[in-house]
């Protein structure tokens, strides 16, 4: 029976009405509640899938479910894909606190998806997975690398960022190929077996560096849809995961960038520096203050990746789309002060990316790519 006490409601400037979850207290839920978990995704959902007919809205690294709960709230069609053994035992938890409607509106799948089908195995540190840990009762915050091993007819096997050290929990879960699990969606989803402009269909990731080799597989998926019904990306990238040595910082950039080429507008996806509130709105329960989304716009996918190779954050979020006027909310929008490059970083990554990679490094640094 759900619980009428373990409600998250967001900010009153968010379109979600709210939703029911086990523990509203615990983490993630307490910072939504107060508008402070990842302000500029729930706003940039409004502004994608509000006053849209039938949208659907794909959750890959879904947690414990803010995303798909927001997403479902909004009456989207949401299918939420996660491969932590633990997240998911507590995303259907969540999911179960609802009504019948809300329910009923996600499709949850413990899976992989990465670019071969087939079965994957995942690991994670273990001390998160103590019964008494606080990650055990809310969910693992830990990142949950995809992979030592993927077992499919001629798939090698091949170590993954941070899938090493001391003291992992290992499990297998099946996998799938994002064009395949995405081919299958819009199948059955009746969105008629192909990208249509006229529903909408958004795909969030969050795989923790396995990105780029599931959206270097639906390369060609994306590439052969009509350019204005390519669906709108919202993506957690992780180049801070690859060291620059050895090349894996350089083919991680040019995994990502060839399809992110595809797009004809990049967004480096934050929030404004301080809380906005209205003292006319008034709500029990519910906070008059937000975070503003920013969408900060490279140049080009050229300025994509030179800001990740250069960067030293480990993760950042970025949003795809083909064009602004998909976004059916007023958002903040601004641009991305590239700084110029160090030569020796050219120099250091001039072979890898030319050769094999399909960027050539004189472009990389300050040429725009003609529109597609």
């Amino acid at each position: 029976m759900p619980s009428h006490l373990e409600i998250v409601q967001p900010p009153l400037a968010y379109a979600s009405p709210g939703f029911r979850v086990a523990n509203a207290s615990a983490s993630p839920w307490d910072k939504m509640h107060a508008g402070v978990w990842e302000p500029y995704t729930f706003e940039l959902l409004d502004s994608l899938l509000i006053s849209q007919e039938h949208p659907v809205f794909v959750d890959i690294g879904a947690f414990v479910g803010p995303l798909s709960l927001y997403a479902a709230s909004l009456n989207a069609t949401v299918f939420a894909a996660e491969a932590d053994v633990e997240n998911f035992a507590l995303l259907l938890k969540n999911i179960r606190e609802n009504s019948d409607g809300l329910r009923a509106r996600i499709s949850s799948h413990l899976l992989a998806v990465s670019n071969v089908t087939g079965v994957a195995r995942m690991s994670k540190p273990s001390e998160a997975d103590s019964p008494n840990s606080a990650a055990h009762k809310t969910g693992s915050s830990s990142a949950v690398s995809i992979l030592e091993t993927i077992r499919s007819a001629g798939a090698a096997e091949e170590a993954t960022p941070r899938s090493s050290g001391p003291a992992r929990q290992w499990w297998t879960v099946p996998s799938m190929a994002l064009p395949l699990y995405l081919q299958e969606l819009l199948d059955n989803s009746g969105a008629g077996g192909g990208f249509s402009r006229s529903r909408p269909f958004v795909v969030s990731m969050d795989i923790e560096g396995a990105e780029s080799e599931a959206l270097q597989a639906a390369f060609a998926m994306v590439a052969a849809a009509e350019e204005s019904a390519r669906p709108p990306l919202i993506l957690e990238m992780h180049p801070g995961f690859f060291p620059h040595e050895g090349g894996g910082r350089a083919r991680y950039v040019a995994s990502t960038c060839r399809v992110l080429a595809l797009y004809r507008k990049l967004y480096f996806l934050g929030r404004d520096h301080q809380p906005r509130c209205d003292a006319g709105q008034k709500d029990h329960g519910r906070s008059n203050c937000h975070w503003p989304a920013v969408l900060a716009e490279f140049e080009s996918v050229h300025s994509v990746a030179a800001f990740m190779m250069t960067t030293t954050q480990d993760a950042f979020m970025l949003h795809a789309i083909h064009s602004a006027d998909q976004h059916h909310r007023p958002l903040i929008y601004t641009q991305v002060e590239m700084p110029t490059p160090q030569q020796s970083i050219e120099d250091a990554h001039h072979k890898t990316l030319a050769d094999g990679h399909l960027l050539n490094i004189r472009t990389l640094y300050g040429v725009s790519l003609p529109v597609i």
